[in-house]
């Protein structure tokens, strides 16, 4: 019979042991429950406030490549000089194109203050090493707000934290919604987020008690719910195109699905993702600063139309490729924020990318607002604000 001494045994430590159990004892609930550990848990505490630990780097990956899309404002990489449109070659001693894609991204995490090394392949070829010092910084969920047409204003809604509602509110106003002719709002690529935060986000278009969404819970006294919307609108009646695709998902398409349930939005580009259940969070017995996300309801549209698993067939479908997503999210960024656009090249090559949702989405605000023929007047003929 043999023996093995305690101290000679290289497995996992008692500790990873019973967080795997926790782990995997969540996740046997279904597939988007599951055990977050302290520094999960306070990370997506902080990033649902609109502050976040990190580089600050939105990616994306083309094969064995990973690509710059959009370094966040004021964030680390930012600071240190990454641009849109850089290529990552290495992280630290780390070639991306050996580790790949994923790996490389991960090894973008850690603590605050800690340094990462960025070898980077700018736009006209050159390579140059950015010196990285993770921190926290503020990332907004609205952004690249502007007048994308003659009276037609843009702003994307990145995801839902816990200032959407009131950031998208302030975005509006200083656009002067109001007075033009039409809004396209971008959830391309929108993970979703706090439920709440759609709902008055979509209270800002709809008429006041309006419902914006159904919930049927595990627990039916508790998560059995029916949200509604509490105030006048500020904008009831300005014509909507909202941009979506196949990652426009959860709060995001709870937000898409009552605008357009109520013939107050179309919906503009792809099939949504089709995630129609709600996560809560609760704290884990005896492990202080961790919890369980669990599911603890599926979604209705305010019409019955339960899209879990289905999402949202759009009602003008337009499509687009991967890389010409990213070149249009690169774009808006670089509206916005000349200062992370490396040269005027790039600036000119991204202009000329075109972005056929949004120009759908243009066509259908721009015949909206067309004078009808017969009055001389504007066809949605709205109220002034």
């Amino acid at each position: 019979m043999a023996f093995l001494h305690a101290r000679a045994w290289p497995g996992p430590s008692w500790r990873q042991l019973s967080e795997g159990a926790m782990r995997g004892m969540a996740q046997s609930v279904d597939d988007w429950s599951d055990w977050l550990a302290p520094e999960e848990e306070a990370a997506e505490a902080e990033a649902q406030e609109g502050r976040r630990v990190g580089a600050g780097l939105r990616l994306r990956a083309e094969g064995d490549s990973l690509f710059v899309v959009n370094p966040v404002p004021g964030a680390p990489a930012a600071a240190a000089g990454a641009k849109i449109g850089d290529e990552i070659l290495a992280v630290g001693a780390n070639e991306v194109r050996e580790v790949g894609p994923d790996a490389a991204i991960d090894l973008l995490d850690g603590a605050p203050g800690s340094v990462v090394a960025l070898r980077v392949r700018r736009v006209n070829g050159s390579e140059e090493t950015l010196s990285v010092r993770l921190a926290g910084y503020d990332s907004p969920t609205v952004s690249g707000a502007c007048l994308v047409a003659p009276g037609i204003g843009y702003a994307a809604i990145e995801e839902f934290g816990d200032a959407t509602a009131a950031e998208l509110r302030d975005t509006l106003s200083a656009l002067g919604a109001a007075a033009l002719d039409g809004i396209v709002l971008d959830l391309r690529d929108n993970p979703g987020g706090v439920v709440e935060e759609a709902v008055a986000a979509a209270a800002l278009f709809l008429p006041r008690g309006a419902t914006v969404l159904r919930t049927t819970g595990r627990v039916r006294r508790d998560d059995d719910c029916e949200y509604r919307t509490r105030a006048e609108p500020p904008y009831p009646r300005l014509p909507l195109a909202i941009l979506a695709d196949g990652c426009t998902a959860s709060a995001a398409e709870i937000f898409c699905g009552a605008l357009r349930e109520a013939g107050r939005a179309v919906l503009v580009g792809s099939r949504t993702f089709g995630k129609g259940v709600v996560q809560d969070v609760f704290g884990a017995p005896g492990r202080p600063g961790s919890a369980f996300r669990l599911t603890v309801a599926s979604c209705e549209t305010p019409g019955g139309d339960a899209f879990h698993g289905r999402g949202f067939e759009p009602d003008v479908p337009v499509r687009q490729t991967d890389a010409a997503f990213f070149d249009s999210l690169a774009l808006r960024m670089a509206r916005s924020n000349p200062e992370l656009v490396f040269s005027s090249a790039d600036r000119a090559r991204l202009l000329a990318v075109p972005d056929a949702p949004l120009e759908a989405a243009l066509g259908l605000l721009r015949a909206v607002s067309a004078p009808d023929s017969a009055s001389g007047k504007p066809e949605n003929d709205r109220t002034r604000h």
